[in-house]
């Protein structure tokens, strides 16, 4: 799977070298110049708003942009990587710039690393851990593109945004070689209702021994 992306903002720095404060606007003709795909923007705006609250100021814009892009990317690559029987591969559109710009890379111009480019390096890792949701289950997932089988351990929590556990677990796991593997099916029923589900996440983690992966 290939040329698949989605644009994001440069970082702040990046943009100041091309627009002053007065055009610290999405519309403004500055903006819209450094922008050449015609629906970048009104994508960018639209998944902006149907996945985050609205920005308050331009700078939020920038920094929730980054984060869009990067985890618009990690859902399709994770999901491509639980898939491995049918999808051996993916390379995102784009790495790099050739000029200062709102796009699809993931380092900018001036070589700096957007949040896409830090997320890169988790969901492109050799065991990948993932989370297939479908509320209120949740499957565990662990993708390994090592030639040899690898052991460790899983640990999750499912937790309110204010910190309190309503759950959680411990398990040792195995990925197969060249391969995805389902190692946990949870059920959250009862925890997890369509009521309370914007206030509830569940965190994982892979361990290798004592160390996080």
């Amino acid at each position: 799977m290939s040329e698949f992306g989605f644009q994001s903002l440069p970082p702040l720095e990046t943009v100041r070298t091309y627009a002053e404060e007065a055009d610290w606007n999405m519309t403004s003709y500055i903006m819209e110049h450094h922008q050449r795909s015609g629906s970048g923007n009104g994508l960018m705006i639209g998944q902006m708003t149907d996945t985050f609250r609205m920005p308050e100021n331009f700078t939020a814009w920038i920094y929730l942009s980054l984060v869009l892009q990067a985890e618009g990317i990690r859902y399709g690559v994770e999901h491509w990587r639980r898939n491995m029987h049918r999808v051996s591969g993916t390379l995102y559109w784009q790495l790099n710039d050739c000029w200062p710009v709102a796009s699809w890379a993931s380092i900018d111009y001036f070589g700096r690393w957007k949040a896409l480019h830090y997320a890169a390096k988790r969901f492109y890792a050799p065991v990948l851990l993932s989370v297939e949701d479908h509320p209120p289950k949740m499957d565990l997932h662990l993708s390994s593109d090592l030639r040899e089988s690898w052991a460790g351990s899983v640990r999750w929590s499912l937790e309110t945004l204010t910190g309190e556990v309503l759950g959680s677990g411990n398990q040792d796991v195995i990925a197969n070689p060249l391969s995805d593997t389902p190692i946990l099916a949870l059920n959250f029923t009862g925890s997890l209702t369509p009521e309370n589900e914007r206030q509830i996440v569940l965190v994982t983690e892979l361990y290798k021994g004592a160390e996080r992966v």
